[in-house]
């Protein structure tokens, strides 16, 4: 078994080494001015609504209008905006 401070630096890993999915589409443009609002935006998947996620990953658009990125917070075991 892993101690209290390998454990926190596996997370901290894992954070910084995730999955990105690149997407060549104004994915951001319909949403809302999220850093202007400070709240965050939930994105629901259409299939697959019954397995837990539990890889970190995040949506990039690769398009000249890009204005963020959508990450993945294990937390709320939800996507949203960040």
């Amino acid at each position: 078994l892993l101690k209290d401070e390998d454990a926190s630096e596996l997370r901290r890993l894992q954070d910084r080494i995730q999955e990105k999915y690149l997407v060549n589409f104004s994915v951001f443009q319909s949403l809302p001015d999220f850093w202007g609002l400070s709240q965050n935006f939930p994105i629901v998947p259409l299939n697959k609504l019954d397995i837990k996620p539990t890889n970190p990953a995040s949506i990039w658009d690769i398009t000249c209008d890009s204005d963020g990125e959508i990450g993945f917070k294990p937390k709320h075991l939800s996507i949203f905006m960040i």
